[in-house]
């Protein structure tokens, strides 16, 4: 007799120690797939192995139970950090790229522009509707923005243009304008905001700009310039590279009210918020690298209080809020620039009254238009409106407003005498009277928060 032997079959293999099965293995066992069985010393000691468990028998009975190990999870693992990691490569080697491209451009543009004007004064030039009350500041050096080279009463030194969607309507007269022309590309911008490349070889020079909000640098010769949704900002930062004594910001209203022009605004909307972030990072760019250069918003709209307001056309006159809405999506206004309020409106049950602060240095008689907006749903509940108006408390004008308006646009005009100003000050007050009103009862829960929006204001003096 052998001392030992091993026997194979079909669906099992077993080992045998002087004619005892010392060892036996099942495989393909009931054609379970995955399936494996082992047994050692005739039985007594059982391995099954079937799928991810393995269960371990002594004598028959079940003594526990474990998971096989799995390596899947872990490789998944690894090889989602090694694309994280080829990700993170390929990111900075873009970066790289960029940089290599920014520099070989830009040391070809901007070093000629460094500290040129140091002794000039220069007057950005924007299409927004204040540009029609601005009177030419003489011996500036003007950079306009887009089309404002279409203003006939300002000659362009400089013209700055990215956004393709905004200057094609305009494209053929501007390479007509005679001017020093920056055309822009954008490094994170999307493709039907790029300039292509037949028109930006028709520039005095190219450069490269960010849309999204970037920190500013003040070498323009390796770094791309700040955009942030607006052509503004790219002029406002290659002006501050020149280093001039003062820099004017005309007709950059920030808000999408139209144009000089009375056309609608073209070009991609606009974003305000970032916008103003922009020019915020601008402002504190300016005061750290740039502070003897003196930054004025002229009859400024959504930059109001930002930089150093000046109103050279207007009376010395001063009101806490600004009127025109700086982002009419989210019916916010801003009050000097620097925070967000709800806009003022006069509601039926929320604000009844809406009062207006000035500050006015002369005693003068006033006329002041507002425009003012309402809806048609209420005019038709309310068979109509009344507004009562107070100038310090003293009662001057009572508007009837028809539920057959055609135009929820209307206008109010006011003629304050001068002997109703105090002190300085003057307040008017907008009251709803109450009394042209039905009941509240029943009435829709979304017409109790309709009523008259304020959207613009203008003032001015008369004899």
């Amino acid at each position: 007799m052998l001392i030992y032997k091993t026997i194979e079959k079909e669906n099992y293999k077993k080992n045998k120690l002087l004619g005892f099965t010392i060892f036996k293995e099942y495989y393909n066992y009931k054609c379970k797939p995955e399936y494996s069985e082992k047994k050692y010393i005739n039985g007594l000691l059982t391995i099954k192995k079937q799928g991810k468990h393995i269960k371990y028998y002594l004598l028959g009975l079940k003594i526990f139970t474990k998971k096989k190990l799995s390596y899947i999870p872990l490789i998944k693992k690894i090889s989602l950090k090694q694309n994280k990691n080829i990700n993170t490569i390929k990111y900075q080697l873009s970066n790289i790229n960029n940089y290599l491209e920014i520099q070989n451009l830009h040391t070809k543009v901007f070093p000629q522009y460094k500290n040129k004007h140091i002794n000039d004064n220069i007057c950005i030039i924007g299409t927004g509707p204040s540009l029609r009350k601005y009177k030419p500041i003489l011996n500036t050096i003007n950079i306009g923005c887009n089309r404002a080279f279409q203003y006939d009463k300002i000659k362009l030194d400089y013209l700055f243009a990215a956004d393709w969607y905004g200057i094609k309507p305009y494209i053929q007269q501007a390479d007509d304008y005679n001017c020093t022309k920056f055309y822009g590309t954008f490094l994170d911008g999307p493709e039907f905001l790029q300039i292509p490349e037949y028109i930006l070889s028709k520039a005095t020079h190219n450069y490269y700009c960010k849309l999204l909000v970037n920190n500013p640098s003040k070498n323009l010769e390796t770094n791309c310039l700040i955009n942030s949704g607006t052509i503004a900002a790219s002029a406002l930062h290659f002006a501050l590279y020149t280093h001039p004594k003062k820099i004017y910001l005309v007709g950059l209203d920030t808000n999408t009210l139209g144009n000089f022009d009375n056309k609608k605004q073209s070009g991609a909307p606009m974003n305000i918020h970032l916008v103003l972030a922009g020019y915020y990072k601008l402002k504190k760019f300016a005061q750290i690298y740039y502070p003897d250069v003196e930054i004025i918003s002229i009859n400024p709209v959504g930059l109001k209080s930002i930089f150093n307001d000046e109103y050279p056309n207007s009376l010395p006159i001063s009101c806490p809020f600004h009127y025109e809405f700086a982002d009419t999506t989210d019916n916010k206004i801003s009050t000097k620039g620097l925070s967000y309020i709800e806009e003022n409106r006069l509601r039926w049950t929320e604000q009844e009254t809406v009062e207006l602060s000035f500050n006015i240095e002369k005693k003068t008689n006033l006329e002041i238009k507002f425009k003012l907006e309402t809806w048609p749903e209420l005019l038709e509940w309310l068979n109509g409106l009344n507004i009562e108006i107070y100038a310090n408390n003293n009662f001057i004008n009572k508007i009837e407003i028809p539920n057959k308006t055609q135009d929820i646009d209307f206008e109010i005009k006011l003629l304050i005498k001068k002997e109703l100003i105090t002190n300085n000050n003057l307040i008017i007050n907008f009251k709803l009277d109450r009394s042209a009103s039905p009941s509240m009862f029943g009435l829709n829960p979304d017409y109790r928060k309709l009523g008259i929006k304020f959207i613009s204001m203008d003032i001015k003096e008369v004899q």
